[in-house]
């Protein structure tokens, strides 16, 4: 075996050969094509989910508004769909705005809530919940027991 000469390329093969090239060829145009189309989906997917993010920011300050400019820790609750226990533990930890005080009475002002959820919509302000770590146990399993902070 040792003494055997390898066999002469045929011009069929070298045919196919070199259609194999070519299709290597087209594929990696393509693939680079594939690429640079997924690119530019991803920047608009970007865009989109930006515009997006303004928009719902925006359409919760429009079309939520209440009649009144300053509101109780129950109607903020309604508003933003929380409890009002978990209002006041916002309001202290720093996710929500600090209320204000008149004449003894605790309120919110409209303005400063609206900001806020613009803020956390866009990912441009500081929230006390972006540091929350989720919790390890229910709710139900932790009776009796305080949080550590």
């Amino acid at each position: 075996m040792a003494g055997k000469k390898p066999l002469p390329a045929t011009s069929a093969l070298k045919a196919e050969l070199a259609a194999v090239a070519d299709a290597a060829v087209a594929v990696n145009a393509a693939m680079l094509q594939v690429r640079t189309a997924l690119g530019e989906l991803k920047e608009a997917a970007g865009r989109i989910s930006m515009a997006a993010d303004r928009m719902a920011a925006t359409s919760v300050a429009e079309t939520v508004r209440p009649q009144r400019l300053l509101l109780t820790a129950t109607e903020v609750g309604e508003v933003l769909a929380l409890s009002e226990s978990t209002v006041w533990r916002r309001a202290r930890d720093g996710g929500l705005p600090k209320p204000v005080k008149l004449a003894g009475a605790t309120r919110w002002r409209w303005q400063d809530l609206a900001d806020a959820v613009a803020r956390l919509h866009l990912g441009t302000g500081d929230s006390a919940d972006e540091d929350v770590q989720p919790e390890e146990e229910c709710p139900s399993c932790r009776r009796g027991r305080r949080r550590r902070t």
